[in-house]
């Protein structure tokens, strides 16, 4: 049987907003989709609760790296891993709107001179939406000068387009700190 949708989650230290992604992913209203999460040797017990959680649905595969090798090697290895044609990014802090998947695969299959689809995203916290990030619907090179013109965890690939590039690139460079003060909830429009 062939999957769909291959949603990754690279994870850290995440116990306490995990189950809340990953709920995200289980409430949408597409549903061939496998849930690949790695856990990038947290030191708090999120190992321990996802192999507990995955036990729930038969969709979700659990799996660490050996030593902590940061996002875009554990992106990487849960691409590898992923039996999907298309390729759900999702940060283990952010959640989805339910019909973000259904969105995006249609987007994807209308349209095969794309090779990914992004969205829109409300902004959070424990007090609740506090904003939103609009993006440009068809960026141009200009839209890349100061940052990038997507939201990285709203973006879903043609998993053939990233094994041509070879997935993230790892490096220095690219290693980079992410603020937990700022969730997000993704929103197709």
């Amino acid at each position: 049987m062939s999957i769909t949708v291959s949603v990754i989650i690279p994870t850290y230290n995440a116990k306490n907003s995990i189950k809340k992604a990953i709920d995200s992913v289980l409430q949408q209203t597409y549903q061939d989709f496998e849930i690949i999460i790695v856990d990038d040797c947290s030191k708090d017990n999120t190992y321990e609760l996802l192999k507990m959680i995955a036990k729930i649905d038969s969709r979700i595969s659990v799996y660490q790296n050996k030593h902590n090798s940061k996002s875009a090697f554990t992106r990487n290895r849960a691409i590898e891993l992923s039996q999907g044609q298309y390729i759900m990014q999702l940060d283990d802090d952010d959640y989805c709107d339910k019909n973000r998947m259904e969105k995006q695969v249609r987007f994807l299959e209308k349209n095969r001179s794309y090779d990914f689809v992004g969205s829109n995203a409300l902004l959070f916290d424990d007090k609740g939406v506090y904003g939103s990030m609009e993006m440009v619907e068809k960026p141009d090179k200009y839209d890349f000068k100061k940052t990038s013109a997507f939201i990285n965890p709203s973006v879903m690939f043609r998993k053939s387009s990233l094994e041509k590039i070879d997935g993230y690139r790892v490096s220095k460079e690219t290693v980079r700190a992410e603020l937990k003060t700022m969730t997000y909830i993704f929103e197709c429009t």
